[in-house]
């Protein structure tokens, strides 16, 4: 085979993370090779930034000499510098409930909302992704980069003696609006079979390698979801008297919104161009033991049936409209572990190697931290690859059952919401303790997942909700039990669940 068809690296998903660590190894001097199934600009969720993600993004781009990286991590550095690039404000977290034990979840009782600060202000505010956009940019980036870059192409990995044997092909499936034309240039200008020294795997789960094997365990998080983009959704602050949007830290609609609902809760997460990511997670555990299984939602119709119990929510979609080329996509199992994580010549990046749900938003962050040990990993000393991509793996399986520890808390208190709201708490300890560290020079494991006394405190307080107390007495051994890593004033009553930005 021709020496210019064989690659030191091919990373095989041209989301964000996948281009993400091919242009970080191009940029080191590794000859590299990026693939992509779909065609850019193409749909796909997991939309919902961080602060944690943030400091990942800056870190990266400075590290690995990326400035055009550090543009995404900001509100007002990427409406600068990005205009064409869609995005959405996100000020915080927030959280209603429209379950008919709650009190109206317009009426700004702490017993039906949470709002959680992220940022100070809007130039300072993280994000959401357009991640059509977002992808197709950091693809386009990476192909400035790389020695080879093609999306629209299919990928079977073959072990081969110089390593991977990669045989392409014309995808079967691309992003809409992809025309013939474009079709046929791909498929004429793709290389039939290229090889690699080392393969990456940057899908969501297609296991590219064939080396990994899919783990038995028992999730705590057990959940499905259906989703899609939608036009002209109603503002929910408007649907809020005057004196409760007042009392809010950060308009509501600037963030990752949740609205908890009868077996699950919706996501509105929204972008700068009238344009909204909504989606609903249902709990499989739920669904057992009421029997009810909900039908999937396959049209803007079937949505507004679903949400007819929770007339406030309903009430936004009166005017939305279906983005066609989209339409509605579902997961009908969330969760997914593949193990090992990484061999002596490939690896998985995180959404690769597993995934837990989207509630408190995860996803993003995870990726960006999983980045770092791996390409460290592969641009380090040769006779040590071998020993860290064991430690990457063990660690990206630790990080992924600790999401599902902190998640899994969410959903086994989500039957109340005065017990859900404390359960929320473990998840802003953990984030803010990992963000502190962080800007203080150090790097623990993504949402601090190597901190011991951490998991054993989290673990303590689950353990005390199965016995089910009094909330007074759990409010309060968490408010104790968190206090080594609660840096911002979190579990205070006195916030009446609105918790303004703190700096420490």
């Amino acid at each position: 085979m021709p020496a210019t068809n064989h690659f030191d690296f091919a990373v095989v998903g041209g989301g964000f993370a996948g281009s993400l660590t091919a242009a970080i190894l191009a940029a080191a001097g590794r000859r590299v090779a990026l693939f992509e199934r779909l065609t850019h600009p193409r749909f796909a969720v997991g939309e919902s930034s961080t602060p944690t993600a943030g400091l990942l993004v800056r870190d990266l781009a400075e590290q690995y000499g990326l400035p055009w990286l550090a543009h995404l991590a900001k509100y007002g550095d990427w409406k600068q510098n990005l205009p064409d690039v869609r995005c959405g404000l996100k000020r915080g977290f927030a959280y209603f409930d429209h379950r008919a034990q709650a009190p109206p979840p317009d009426c700004g009782d702490p017993a039906s909302q949470l709002l959680v600060s992220a940022n100070p202000d809007a130039a300072r505010g993280d994000l959401h992704w357009h991640r059509a956009d977002v992808d197709h940019w950091l693809f386009q980036k990476a192909a400035q980069l790389v020695a080879l870059a093609q999306d629209g192409v299919s990928v079977t990995a073959t072990r081969c003696g110089e390593g991977w044997s990669l045989k392409l092909a014309c995808a079967d499936k691309t992003a809409a609006g992809d025309s013939p034309a474009n079709q046929r240039t791909r498929r004429e200008s793709a290389d039939d079979e290229v090889t690699a020294s080392f393969l990456i795997d940057a899908t969501g789960g297609a296991n590219v390698s064939g080396e990994a094997q899919p783990q038995a365990r028992w999730w705590k998080t057990q959940t499905a979801a259906c989703f899609t983009h939608l036009r002209h959704v109603g503002a929910w602050n408007d649907a809020l008297p005057a004196p409760v949007r007042a009392a809010h830290p950060f308009p509501c609609d600037a963030s990752a919104q949740h609205h908890l609902v009868d077996g699950g809760w919706v996501w509105l997460l929204r972008f700068d161009d009238s344009t909204t990511s909504v989606g609903r997670v249902d709990g499989l555990l739920h669904q057992r033991s009421t029997n009810h299984h909900a039908s999937p939602v396959c049209s803007l119709q079937d949505w507004r049936r679903r949400l007819q119990p929770y007339a406030k929510l309903a009430s936004l979609f009166d005017h939305a409209e279906e983005v066609d080329e989209i339409g509605w996509r579902r997961s009908p199992r969330l969760q997914r572990l593949l193990v090992p994580a990484a061999g002596a010549d490939w690896a998985m990046l995180p959404a690769a190697a597993g995934q837990v749900d989207p509630l408190h938003s995860t996803g993003i962050a995870h990726s960006l931290c999983g980045i770092e040990p791996l390409v460290e990993a592969l641009l380090g000393p040769a006779s040590q690859r071998t020993a860290r991509l064991q430690a990457y793996s063990t660690r990206l399986e630790i990080e992924l059952e600790w999401i599902d520890e902190i998640v899994g808390a969410a959903y086994q208190c989500m039957g109340d919401f005065r017990h859900f709201a404390a359960a929320t708490m473990l998840y802003f300890a953990a984030a803010t303790s990992y963000e502190l560290a962080r800007v203080a020079g150090r790097r623990p494991w993504f949402l601090c997942a190597d901190d011991q006394k951490l998991r054993e405190s989290v673990a303590r307080w689950r353990e005390s909700v199965g016995q089910a107390p009094p909330i007074e007495q759990l409010e309060a051994e968490l408010r104790e039990w968190l206090r080594p890593w609660n840096h911002v004033g979190l579990c205070d009553a006195q916030a009446q669940n609105l918790y303004r930005y703190e700096t420490t």
